[in-house]
């Protein structure tokens, strides 16, 4: 009974594995804001020839013996290879990024621990990958994303003001849960 419940384990843990890195995309046809004649009004505050990066104070709360179990083979990011000898909390910085382009598409980042590693990341980038979609109306920025891994849409807006963008959950009511990105020029 054992060697069932361990052989159904690592077939349900080997799934979710395939699952995660089948990251298909959805035809833009299937979005609510694409347009195939989407093109940037010459007028408008979003910038394209960059990204837009928010960085995000965080918190580490290390404490020796749920460290020593749950990082067996790496090291958290935000220690830097410094392993503290005693339990602590650790302020670290997460790098976030939006690119956009002229037609209506738009791809956004997970964190990075350093703005070093978030930019050699944007020049690698495949410009042939799926993106999101977006629309502008004004200077207000409307976003949806596909969550591929919950099978869903997702929604922000926001609204570009001079190099930055103020972005928020279109089902979050709360100003504390909007999130600023400054407009970083970059070669891609």
């Amino acid at each position: 009974m054992n060697k069932l419940i361990i052989f159904l384990f690592l077939l349900l843990m080997s799934c979710e594995k395939a699952l995660y890195n089948s990251k298909e995309g959805v035809a833009n046809e299937k979005y609510r804001y694409y347009n195939k004649n989407f093109t940037l009004p010459e007028q408008s505050s979003l910038k394209t020839k960059g990204v837009y990066i928010c960085v995000s104070n965080e918190l580490f709360d290390y404490k020796v013996e749920s460290y020593k179990n749950n990082y067996l083979e790496r090291t958290h990011p935000a220690l830097k290879g410094n392993i503290p000898s005693k339990d602590t909390v650790i302020a670290f910085k997460r790098y976030f990024y939006c690119q956009f382009e002229n037609n209506g598409k738009w791809k956004q980042s997970g964190g990075f621990y350093s703005l070093a590693d978030l930019i050699k990341e944007v020049k690698k980038m495949d410009k042939e990958q799926n993106y999101d979609i977006y629309k502008i109306e004004n200077d207000s920025v409307f976003l949806e994303s596909y969550n591929w891994y919950r099978k869903r849409f997702t929604y922000r807006n926001g609204v570009v003001v001079s190099d930055t963008i103020f972005l928020k959950d279109q089902k979050s009511s709360k100003n504390s849960n909007t999130v600023k990105y400054v407009y970083y020029p970059i070669e891609l």
